[in-house]
């Protein structure tokens, strides 16, 4: 159903991009539109930072339709829609910010870990031996990275209880 009704907008409204109404509605088929519009030459997001980063926000988001079939699960704890919708776009706006943030500095990573994994580099040693000591370099950044993630999950976890426990204190 949902599948005709973003053929429908994207016929009434032909300048709106159909990644972006695919994705608002239909988590699987958003992500399909996406990806295979920012992987053609000239595409609406090609070679562009914003393409990951919309992804990450429309995987988050999960469209109306996957939000209407949690809702009915969700039925029984009479979970209303619009407060949970909200939650839902404030989890596409973080998945944007981070992957927006993050991106290049884990890219990078990822390219100075890779060719350990694969056995090619720039080593005089045989292929594999020369760079494998790259990783142990990265291993306390990685290790770093980690621990900030981790820190700022755990404050943003205290803050939240000790807000939530101010507006309704046990006693």
């Amino acid at each position: 159903m949902f599948a005709v009704v973003i053929n429908i907008i994207t016929r009434l409204l032909p300048q709106l991009p159909s990644p972006l109404a695919a994705g608002v509605l239909e988590i699987h088929l958003g992500a399909h539109a996406l990806t295979s519009d920012s992987a053609s030459p000239g595409g609406f997001l090609s070679g562009s930072l914003l393409g990951p980063a919309l992804l990450s926000a429309l995987l988050a988001w999960s469209g109306i339709c996957a939000q209407l079939q949690a809702l009915t699960v969700l039925k029984p704890a009479n979970v209303r829609f619009l407060p949970f919708a909200a939650v839902r776009l404030l989890h596409g706006l973080t998945a944007f910010a981070l992957t927006f943030l993050l991106w290049k500095p884990l890219v990078n990573i990822r390219a100075a870990v890779l060719p350990v994994f694969t056995g090619t580099g720039s080593g005089s040693l045989e292929p594999g031996l020369g760079t494998a000591p790259r990783i142990w370099s990265l291993f306390p950044q990685l290790l770093s990275l980690q621990g900030l993630i981790l820190l700022l999950l755990l404050s943003l976890s205290v803050a939240l209880k000790l807000f939530t426990w101010r507006r309704h204190p046990s006693a």
